[in-house]
């Protein structure tokens, strides 16, 4: 007769087979410390209680691993109910059996506690295993891995060889060094079969990563810059001031390329009602932070992430008061990039944000743990963090955890995270009508990848990248084996498209719901900072949008997205690779039909006027006339000419009006917006 017990190891159900034998031997302080995981290019075994009570060890457990009998887990060792303990061995990295005694009768089978045969191993304990019945044959054992390979044993039962297969749930997973993955998507993206136009909405800014639309019946937009201002759009013009300008806050930017400054902008979800804005700001390490780092050698930090709370100036809606600013939490930030970056407001009202894993390259090396900061819930970096700012329990007291985080209840966990497991998430949005969390987040060398934002999720970062498992060194750094045991809840992304073929780093975007693109509706718009747009179709699979009639490039890197209160998607960018530079534009995705009916039908000029005839369906007040001396040279921007008068002379006829200019050569263009 065979007993079987059924117990949870990690998140997997486990069975062990109890051999009678050992319980009526007495054994049963010991009997549940299984073998569950041998690692031969480390020459180490991973012991496992895998019952309900602590075992406290009265006399030392030998090993027999070959004919090698000298190493023990010693007298006085702990193991809590779930613990698992390494122990160092000298392993054959391709072959062995290793094997757990109670004591140092090797002749006797009932001594064997439990075994693990693997390659061709066979060296001396197979037999003593049989006849205590616990192996089936002395020909039972695990396929042969690769050199450097490990086995993780996810079931626990001996008696059943037939079910092991590498990879298969019965038996668990080899990991370790796997091959490298030369071409992981081998399909390209292709081009949609839809088209857009870019409609200009302002010029000159330097690095504009965001848009937002207050949404209070005054038409104004807000677009942040990384640099630290953030701007007001009003009918198509920006205003002379800032709404805000926290430059002198920031770290000095490197101009050939950094990704600090003012990286997140969000208003509260009852603005203006509630006027109070919150950013997410690169700033000079000032005294000690709420959130910090594995730091044992005491280094320098480069830098603290800021996220704080700002109200609107009572006496100018189109200003925010200085001296209103709360700091909500400071991090410690050891590297100068990954710092993620968004802010953005949930539809339950919280308030989310996104941060890198500390930066450098892998999620290794300063400024982490041998498991990097992606994976350890006691790390702030690597995740989205849920908060509400109108709360107090927090250890600072500066806001509030909401009471449906996942991670409330989970041991060494922190409060604050919401999903966790990613490298760089710089961009992330809610869609507007079903709430649902879309998540861009920038790899490592081969897989830029979209996320579903999902309560508890973890994507998996760094043990793999996008669907692939990862290795920090390998070359492609993705293999065909994980490095470390997976968990079994690791979220794939809905998406993701493969660098450097297909581009560079992707930019997360949003969900479209304007009206002039019905094709759209309800597609999730992102970008490639190399400067490609790409949609979502039906099946989640990455389409490239067509820009005019002619299929032109976009001739700029894409460094965000906006969206406003109607549903139209705004892409963000300049000419520069740096903060640098004035090439900074935000244009707003229109209908291609509707650009194109924009047409000029006469020009004329005579007694010092200009006259310019034109149809377009758009209503008369929301066209301008623009000038410019060059049309060749790109960082020459277009200015709105002031003195262009316009008159209707019938539905959809119009005529502009202006002095002729004194200049021998000049340009001139007509914009029409909705």
């Amino acid at each position: 007769m065979r007993m079987n017990t059924y117990l949870f190891f990690g998140r997997a159900a486990v069975i062990l087979a109890l051999c009678p034998t050992l319980a009526s031997l007495g054994w049963a302080d010991v009997a549940n410390l299984k073998m569950t995981e041998v690692r031969p290019s480390t020459g180490e075994v991973e012991i496992t209680n895998m019952g309900t009570a602590s075992v406290t060890l009265s006399g030392s457990l030998p090993f027999c691993h070959g004919f090698n009998y000298g190493t023990s887990i010693p007298a006085g060792s702990v193991f809590d109910p779930g613990e698992s303990k390494v122990f160092q061995m000298n392993l054959n990295a391709n072959s062995s059996d290793v094997w757990l005694y109670r004591d140092g009768d090797f002749s006797n089978p009932g001594s064997i506690l439990t075994g693990m045969q693997y390659g061709s191993g066979n060296m001396g304990r197979t037999s003593v295993a049989v006849s205590a019945g616990i192996w089936p044959s002395s020909g039972a054992f695990v396929p042969t891995p690769s050199t450097g390979q490990s086995l993780r044993l996810t079931t626990l039962d001996p008696t059943d060889p037939e079910n092991w297969v590498p990879g298969e749930p019965a038996l668990g997973a080899f990991f370790g060094t796997g091959d490298p993955i030369e071409d992981p998507i081998p399909d390209p993206i292709e081009k949609s079969e839809i088209a857009v136009e870019l409609d200009p909405l302002v010029e000159g800014l330097v690095s504009p990563l965001g848009l937002q639309d207050p949404h209070d019946g005054t038409g104004r937009l807000f677009v942040f810059d990384q640099t630290g201002l953030v701007w007001i759009v009003e009918n198509g013009n920006l205003r002379s001031e800032p709404l805000m300008d926290v430059s002198g806050r920031l770290v000095s930017f490197n101009p050939g390329f950094d990704e600090r400054g003012l990286i997140g902008f969000a208003l509260h979800p009852g603005f203006p009602e509630i006027p109070r804005v919150y950013t997410h700001t690169s700033e000079p390490v000032a005294g000690d932070a709420d959130f910090t780092v594995p730091n044992p050698n005491q280094q320098s930090m480069n830098h603290q992430t800021v996220i704080a709370e700002w109200e609107l100036d009572p006496a100018d809606p189109n200003r925010i008061a200085p001296e209103s600013r709360r700091e909500l939490m400071r991090i410690d930030q050891p590297q100068s990039n990954h710092n993620g970056g968004t802010l953005a407001f949930g539809p339950e009202g919280y308030l989310y944000l996104s941060l890198g894993d500390g930066g450098g390259s892998d999620d290794t090396g300063f400024g982490r743990g041998p498991a990097g900061n992606s994976q350890d819930l006691g790390i702030i970096h690597g995740g989205v963090l849920r908060i509400d700012p109108d709360g107090d329990d927090s250890a600072n007291g500066q806001y509030g955890i909401p009471e449906d985080n996942p991670f409330l209840d989970v041991p060494d966990a922190l409060d604050e995270f919401y999903a966790y497991g990613l490298r760089n998430p710089f961009i992330f949005s809610f869609d507007q009508q079903t709430g649902r969390m879309f998540i861009g987040d920038a790899g490592q060398n081969d897989i830029e990848a979209i996320y579903l934002g999902e309560s508890g999720a973890n994507y998996g970062w760094r043990l793999t990248e996008g669907s692939f498992f990862f290795d920090p060194e390998s070359s492609p750094k993705i293999v065909t084996l994980p490095i470390a045991p997976l968990p079994d809840d690791l979220v794939n992304p809905i998406a993701e498209y493969p660098i450097p073929r297909e581009g560079s780093v992707v930019i997360g975007g949003y969900v479209y719901r304007g009206e002039s693109q019905p094709d759209l509706d309800g597609r999730y718009i992102f970008g490639d900072w190399t400067g490609r747009i790409f949609f979502l179709d039906e099946g989640n699979r990455i389409r490239e949008l067509v820009i005019g009639r002619e299929d032109r490039e976009l001739g700029m890197r894409i460094t965000g997205f906006g969206r406003d209160a109607s549903g139209n998607v705004y892409v963000l960018g300049s000419d520069t690779v740096g903060p640098t530079g004035d090439s900074g534009r935000v244009y707003r995705l229109a209908s291609l039909p509707d650009a194109l009916q924009l047409r000029i039908t006469g020009v004329e000029s005579a007694d010092g006027i200009f006259r310019i005839n034109l149809t377009s369906p758009f209503p008369p007040a929301n066209h301008r006339i623009e000038t410019r001396e060059s049309l060749g040279d790109p960082d020459d921007p277009w200015t709105e000419l002031e003195e262009a008068t316009l008159a209707q002379e019938s539905d959809g006829l119009l005529e502009f009006k202006f002095p002729i200019s004194d200049d021998p050569k000049r340009f001139y263009r007509v914009v029409g917006f909705e």
